[in-house]
């Protein structure tokens, strides 16, 4: 990947420059109007891990209130 063999590829058109992306503020608007209303929130637009979409810890939390809960009401605590 020297400069020379680059230059030689982007000549044979095998290497194009791509135009620059439009990033306008009116696009972004529409754009965060848009997921206000709730669009854009599918399986594919939500990126992280799981922990980020929903977070282990609050998992943990409501076992926690459930449990103790239960407790309170004289039920039995199965883990599960």
């Amino acid at each position: 990947n020297s400069r020379r063999n680059v230059a030689r590829l982007h000549k044979d058109g095998l290497i194009i420059e791509k135009p620059v992306v439009v990033h306008s503020h009116t696009l972004v608007a529409l754009k965060n109007e848009a997921k206000r209303k709730g669009r854009h929130t599918g399986t594919d637009e939500c990126g992280g891990t799981a922990n980020a979409d929903f977070p282990f810890k609050v998992i943990l939390m409501r076992h926690i209130n459930e449990n103790s809960h239960d407790e309170r009401l004289g039920r039995a605590i199965t883990c599960a």
